[in-house]
């Protein structure tokens, strides 16, 4: 996605127009990507690209938002891969499904599998929480607000 809105990370990522489909096989860790980044951008800056294209950005802004907003996927994420039968042994496995260009080019697709590992893993993470702070999601873990957000490069 990230090769979409920015043409000159398609070379630097190797992503070609010809492939129809990309797996998240393709996809590069935070820091492999900041050091694609070129060497005049700020590292605060780095950092922010990196993580705008995240999974978690991406399913925030294009699934959840997208399902609350418009009750489906942004025109950037997609709740089918129809080529999934026929490539895919994986049904966990993030896929870039291709579209017309005028429907964004490719489209990001979350498997409910992989939504479903996810929701698991942020729920052991807040057991490990109220197991250290005896207290629930929602009450106040001592934990003040962040001066910088993750996202914004925090």
């Amino acid at each position: 996605m990230l090769s979409q809105d920015y043409n000159g990370f398609k070379q630097r990522l190797a992503i070609s127009d010809k492939a129809f489909r990309y797996t998240e096989t393709a996809d590069k860790s935070e820091n492999e990507l900041i050091a694609l980044c070129p060497t005049d951008m700020a590292p605060v800056n780095r950092r922010k690209l990196a993580r705008k294209y995240s999974y978690a950005n991406l399913l925030y802004e294009h699934i959840r938002c997208g399902f609350i907003h418009t009750y489906r996927p942004t025109r950037f994420a997609t709740s089918d891969d129809a080529l999934r039968g026929i490539f895919e042994q994986d049904p966990s496995r993030i896929t870039y499904v291709n579209y017309l260009a005028s429907e964004a080019a490719r489209k990001i697709h979350f498997p409910l599998e992989w939504i479903s590992g996810a929701a698991k893993n942020i729920a052991a993470g807040l057991d490990i929480e109220y197991a250290r702070h005896g207290k629930v999601f929602g009450e106040a873990l001592e934990r003040p607000a962040p001066a910088t957000w993750w996202l914004d490069g925090a």
